[in-house]
């Protein structure tokens, strides 16, 4: 999902994607975000860089 996420795709298309509603998609970005430290959605992206979990 992060991935997905990062690549700039709507909350809609990846949860159809995954096969899981819109809600879940949103529970799980939340979680990302308090994971990573950040508050908003654009911090999730070079945060998850700076910490490998995504790469270039």
């Amino acid at each position: 999902m992060l991935a997905r996420l990062a690549a700039g795709e709507s909350v809609k298309d990846i949860a159809r994607a995954l096969g899981v509603t819109r809600r879940v998609v949103y529970h799980v970005r939340t979680r990302i975000k308090k994971y990573l430290g950040v508050t908003t959605n654009e911090q999730i992206i070079p945060a998850a860089l700076e910490n490998g979990l995504l790469t270039e």
